[in-house]
């Protein structure tokens, strides 16, 4: 009499299948069990091509699949069984589909035959897919894009093969709208491609790079990442095959400036080895943060053009001349709540002189700032006695060079009124 397995708490093992296997007999019962052995382990791995077997082929033959994407009832009531079990008792014994499923299994097990998957990971990657296939109640040939990022993002272990099967035999495409450490493109490109492949690609690129200084574990490994994601992006492991449209392309698919220069080294490395006519040039929009409206508003417009003037004449350090620049528009936005009649700096006089500096030594870092958000380390505290006195020296500095220029008529003297005193510095 043969002895029906408990646990080690003396209950036994929870039936996941279901009581129709309670009536099955010791043969049947056996002939199960090694089906299903059989379906967690899969068939022997096909290594794939190797670079000198000829031209690279799409590794997976589509035709012979049945790609529709609506379910039989045989499949969707199979599918529900197993979504059901699963709820109720996930880590018990895995049911035996036998053949009513194999529409949608053996076009997965072909890819991770393909792709290398192992011995152990198989089983949960099909369990998981099936699982989805039953939510959805569409076999995967029918999933969007937003489906397939989804079911990736949404599974942690296995989500290279995922992606992998995605690629492969749905034509997923948007590898780039995957978090960045959800798709790992050196490991995708060898899963499609084949190790061999890549080797040769590996070796070609960063023969090149090591001779013009690249240093491999720093700059060369980014420029090697967007080398494979630019041969995923074409769908071949052929460098001769790229343009610099599919360059640009890739480009194109990224925020700003985020990734542009590792595309441009490769764009040389293309040039250098005659894929492509030219190199791709980096091109560095500039942006012009004083020329936004949004920094004058509430500044008169006549105090905002001298303010402009001066600092585009002055001759100090431009990083000077910007901080001055933007006090001097904050001076302006004061004088135009305080004082809306004076519009230029040649209406000032040593009155209004005075009483500035009476405001500077009681500003607090942001006071009358613009209305762009701009970092300011020490917003809402009283300025240091060194910057009052900065600021005030760089009110004396404008007013003398407007005098000088003769821009404006000399109505005080900035260097007497707007001194630069010991006492606003200690």
């Amino acid at each position: 009499m043969t002895v029906k397995r408990v646990r080690k708490d003396g209950q036994p093992w929870h039936n996941n299948i279901g009581r129709w296997v309670d009536n099955l007999t010791a043969e049947q019962r056996s002939s199960l069990f090694q089906r299903s052995a059989r379906a967690q382990w899969g068939p022997e791995k096909k290594k794939p091509k190797k670079a000198d077997d000829g031209p690279w082929t799409w590794p997976i033959e589509l035709s012979r699949y049945d790609r529709c994407a609506m379910l039989t009832a045989g499949e969707e009531e199979m599918l529900t069984r197993y979504a059901e079990a699963y709820r109720f008792y996930r880590y018990g014994r895995t049911m035996d589909f036998g053949p009513s499923l194999n529409r949608l299994v053996q076009p997965l097990n072909d890819t991770l035959d393909y792709t290398g998957i192992k011995t152990n990971h198989r089983k949960y990657v099909l369990l998981f897919f099936l699982r989805e296939m039953a939510e959805r109640k569409r076999s995967f040939w029918g999933w969007t894009t937003e489906e397939w990022i989804d079911s990736i993002e949404r599974r942690r272990m296995e989500r290279q093969h995922i992606v992998a099967i995605a690629y492969l035999l749905c034509d997923f495409a948007d590898l780039h709208r995957l978090k960045c450490d959800h798709v790992v493109y050196v490991c995708l490109a060898r899963k499609v491609f084949g190790r061999d492949y890549m080797k040769t690609v590996s070796d070609r690129v960063h023969a090149l790079l090591l001779e013009w200084g690249y240093i491999k574990h720093g700059m060369s490994d980014r420029i090697m990442r967007t080398v494979f994601e630019t041969l995923l992006f074409i769908r071949s492991p052929h460098l001769d095959q790229l343009t610099l449209e599919h360059l640009k392309a890739v480009i194109a698919r990224k925020p700003p400036r985020l990734g542009s220069y590792s595309i441009v080294a490769f764009s040389r490395v293309l040039a250098s080895m005659g894929t492509v006519p030219e190199a791709l040039e980096i091109h560095r929009p500039v942006s012009d943060k004083k020329s936004s409206p949004a920094l004058t508003l509430g500044v008169p417009p006549e105090w905002a053009r001298l303010c402009r003037l001066w600092f585009d004449r002055s001759t100090y350090a431009r990083s000077s001349r910007t901080q001055s620049y933007y006090f001097l528009l904050n001076v302006g936005r004061w004088l135009g709540h305080v004082h809306p009649t004076v519009l230029s700096p040649g209406d000032w006089t040593r009155d209004l002189a005075a009483e500035l500096i009476s405001v500077v030594c009681q500003w607090h870092g942001g006071d009358w700032g613009s209305i762009d958000p701009v970092h300011i380390r020490s917003r809402g505290k009283i300025l240091a006695p060194s910057t009052r006195a900065s600021r005030i020296s760089t009110l004396r500095i404008f007013f003398r060079d407007l005098q000088e220029w003769e821009l404006i008529p000399r109505r005080f003297d900035p260097m007497r009124h707007l001194p630069h005193r010991r006492a606003w510095s200690l």
